[in-house]
């Protein structure tokens, strides 16, 4: 049997009872129209898959799964070819990228963030940093975060949290585990900058102590580095950067975060001029790059003071606070002339 020219699933449904149904060994799968997603991934989320066998009612279930993610406006199935290889079409409408919301992971600490996106997309076919606010895909990235911390031997419940927009931010589709209470305890960084100690231990003060919420506002990186880059230090760089959770105790998980400080080289200002300095990884405005004394001992040329030179010394050091100590612990300085 071979059908003559194109027949939708609804027609061809239409004139046959459900228990007479023909069977089709599928050939091919189609997917027409422009969309965000790859022919894979629609039909990864289809649950087709060339040489299985399946009627009209397969098909339709097919389309309506796809429906059902709120990543689609319409799809029209249909199917063209002979019983024995026949070649499923489904035309599809995504929704307006105007109707995706922003996605966040606030305090999954147990699950990498490098590798968070890949395995997610390999677990969530549709998966997208934005995800419509109706159907399945959010629902479906939720099980698929639940199932990475099971496997972590992690039980605490994922929740799915649609937070509405704000002055400053736009309504966006949280990640997170609610209970217990997951807070910043402490912050261990390697190779500190003596003289920005003061400065981070400012910059961490509003956050340590409160409840852990990486998925807001700017990265946990440029959290840590921007006192650093804000007195002068541009090309600092932080690696090694973990998360690890301490045991629960009356329904609080403590945070700590770890890692290790790179900052070579300093950026230092004549006195008698401010200058607006930006960080070359990002378009971020710095503030006003003051004097301050540089931490590697070498001849140090002033820009806008040809003539201006400056001794300076390097210092290593270990930062560690808490909110309970709010103190610096450091190791006993250890002084490196530069060459």
């Amino acid at each position: 049997m071979r059908f003559p020219v194109l027949l939708s699933v609804a027609a061809l449904a239409a004139c046959l009872p459900v228990s007479a149904q023909q069977h089709f060994t599928l050939k091919r799968i189609v997917f027409q129209g422009k969309t965000p997603y790859t022919n894979e991934q629609l039909q990864a989320a289809s649950g087709l898959k060339p040489g299985q066998t399946i009627t009209t009612a397969d098909l339709t279930a097919a389309a309506q799964r796809l429906m059902d993610t709120g990543a689609m406006r319409d799809v029209e199935p249909s199917l063209d070819g002979a019983v024995t290889g026949i070649t499923a079409i489904l035309k599809v409408t995504p929704v307006d990228a105007k109707e995706l919301l922003p996605t966040a992971v606030d305090n999954l600490i147990w699950l990498d963030p490098k590798q968070l996106s890949s395995e997610l997309h390999r677990r969530v076919p549709l998966y997208s940093p934005q995800l419509p606010q109706a159907g399945t895909l959010g629902t479906q990235v939720r099980d698929a975060l639940q199932a990475m911390l099971a496997e972590k031997g992690v039980t605490y419940k994922v929740e799915l949290v649609d937070t509405p927009s704000t002055d400053t931010a736009p309504e966006t589709l949280h990640f997170r585990i609610n209970n217990p209470t997951l807070v910043l305890n402490s912050v261990h960084l390697e190779g500190l900058i003596t003289e920005t100690a003061p400065a981070l231990r400012q910059s961490l003060r509003g956050v340590v102590g409160k409840p852990y919420d990486e998925g807001s506002g700017e990265s946990l990186d440029d959290r840590l580095l921007t006192p650093f880059r804000d007195t002068g230090y541009l090309d600092a760089t932080i690696s090694g950067l973990s998360r690890s959770a301490e045991a629960e105790k009356a329904g609080v998980v403590g945070v700590v975060i770890s890692g290790t400080v790179t900052a070579l080289t300093m950026l230092a200002l004549s006195p008698t001029r401010a200058h607006r300095c930006t960080h070359p990884s990002s378009s971020r405005r710095l503030r006003s790059c003051m004097p301050v004394t540089s931490l590697r001992k070498r001849r140090c040329r002033l820009p806008f003071s040809p003539s201006s030179t400056r001794t300076t010394t390097r210092v290593t050091s270990t930062f560690a606070w808490t909110p309970l100590r709010n103190s610096i612990a450091r190791a006993t300085p250890s002084i490196t002339p530069s060459p």
